[in-house]
């Protein structure tokens, strides 16, 4: 029951919409009737021009007028006794589900434009017009139009959860796998610095599988992110909260980053391995390493290459290159008979062995040259590298000439000035008489930049690779490596 003063005032409204009905606006707003605009009379002005604008402004003002008494009278015609808009839906165009379960359909209106189109909840529009035929309206088969949104809804939900239990299967074999590769590569760690070949080749094959698996492990990691940012984001549009709970669920800390750090503990085996200098393990694990710079990315390995590289240079100086002591205080070690094993690995590696120990050496600096992920692993080291290689390319060593052609390709690769510079040096030394033109025009003659040098240990390739290597140069060497780089390997194609 509503007080005396409320009834009162109920009434005072009621009384003022019917008033507000039955007047203009104007009248209804401000109290008074609108000014009376004076109408034009054709003819009353001198111009011409001026007579013109105002019948313009005359038949504005009365369309103006007309369009006003038609949304007068459509307004009294929808207007209820409340002063409320009341309009009839006209169709049903779309529905959709909100976060809180409830259902919305997208009404348009009879008389409206499509600009008043509205989203309305399900079940306040079948309380509002209980006579409104939804399913004649939008077609369906069978059931209303709540029962066919929970169909869809069901079946929706029912495939994002297949695909969140095949997602978290996806995540649980890749940490398995993950698990598995790091726990080889753990146990094959210390077996690199084994001196029985058959033991450190095993540790090499799995070192490299395991590697490869981590690899793919942390790619697929990656790829797992994107998925699951995605996933969430839909399965939040449509209200699965619990599907999107058990994806958090499964996650069982950081598991990614596992290929660097193993590869920071392999390194210092694979040096072991290096110095151990059993010619076919050496091999292999040159072949190991040009293939995990190429998985972990050169610049894992730029200061490594900086800090170790004499170990993996030193392979390239040993026998038949050094075939004498540079060092005065340099001794032989003393044989003891009752000795069973060797003492310099030097002088124990047959020559036919070893030059394949260097033939691998030089195709691994090929190797990482060539690939631009690999390549920055050389960096610091790229001078003397390339001094190296050219002082072999041009010995007398014939063993060697194809896979030094082969590395030198590989260096010009990443800077090809400098092989022309270290090969032009040699050359213009041998050839006095001759000089290697340049391969590009903005390049100066070799003798404008350097002299000839006063002795072998002035060329540039001597410089950069160490004096005390002391390569010799061929002439018939030279004449084989320029011919063979111009017409085969280019280094500025």
């Amino acid at each position: 029951m509503l007080c005396g003063s409320a009834s009162k005032e109920l009434g005072e409204m009621d009384f003022v919409g019917r008033v507000l009905v039955q007047h203009f606006p104007f009248r209804a707003l401000y109290g008074r009737d609108p000014s009376v605009l004076i109408q034009f009379d054709r003819g009353s002005t001198q111009s011409e021009t001026m007579d013109q604008l105002m019948q313009a402004h005359d038949a504005v003002l009365v369309e103006l007028k007309q369009n006003l008494s038609k949304a007068q009278e459509y307004m009294k015609n929808c207007l209820a006794e409340s002063l409320e808009l009341y309009v009839q839906p006209e169709d049903v165009i779309d529905s959709r589900r909100l976060l809180n379960g409830q259902f919305e359909i997208l009404v348009t209106w009879t008389g409206l434009p499509d600009c008043e189109n509205s989203w309305e909840l399900l079940d306040n529009f079948q309380v509002q017009f209980p006579h409104f035929h939804l399913e004649a309206k939008v077609n369906f088969k069978e059931g209303g139009i709540g029962e066919r949104l929970q169909k869809v809804y069901n079946r929706k939900r029912d495939q994002w959860e297949v695909m969140s239990f095949k997602f978290n299967d996806s995540r649980r074999y890749r940490r398995i796998v993950g698990s598995i590769a790091g726990s080889c590569i753990t146990s094959a760690i210390p077996l690199l610095a084994s001196f029985k070949k058959e033991i450190c080749l095993a540790a090499l094959d799995i070192i490299e599988d395991g590697m490869s698996a981590l690899a793919k492990v942390e790619a697929a990691y990656n790829h797992e992110k994107e998925i699951k940012e995605a996933t969430e984001d839909a399965l939040q549009s449509l209200s699965l909260y619990q599907l999107r709970d058990t994806l958090d669920a499964t996650e069982e800390g950081a598991d990614e980053n596992r290929l660097l750090p193993a590869m920071n503990k392999i390194w210092p085996f694979l040096i072991t391995c290096i110095q151990n200098r059993n010619p076919v393990a050496v091999r292999r694990c040159l072949n190991v390493i040009s293939n995990l710079v190429l998985i972990c990315g050169g610049d894992f390995f730029t200061r490594r290459f900086h800090t170790d590289g004499t170990r993996f240079w030193k392979l390239l100086t040993t026998s038949p290159f050094r075939e004498k002591s540079y060092f005065k205080d340099e001794k032989t070690p003393l044989r003891l008979p009752y000795r069973s094993s060797s003492i310099s690995s030097e002088d124990s590696l047959a020559e036919t062995s070893y030059l394949k120990v260097q033939i691998a050496m030089l195709n691994m600096i090929a190797d990482l040259c060539r690939d631009k992920r690999s390549a920055p692993a050389l960096e610091l080291v790229l001078k003397k590298v390339s001094g190296l290689v050219v002082g072999i390319a041009c010995s007398s060593v014939v063993g060697l000439r194809d896979a030094s052609l082969n590395a030198l390709h590989g260096l010009a690769s990443i800077d090809p000035d400098l092989v022309w510079l270290l090969l032009a040096d040699i050359y213009y030394t041998v050839k006095k008489t001759e000089t290697l033109p340049p391969p590009r025009p903005d390049l100066p003659e070799i003798s404008e930049i350097l002299p000839l040098p006063s002795s072998p240990r002035e060329h540039l390739y001597v410089q950069y690779g160490g004096q005390s290597y002391g390569f010799e140069i061929d002439s018939a060497s030279v004449e084989v490596v320029f011919s063979k780089i111009d017409s085969h390997y280019q280094m500025y194609s």
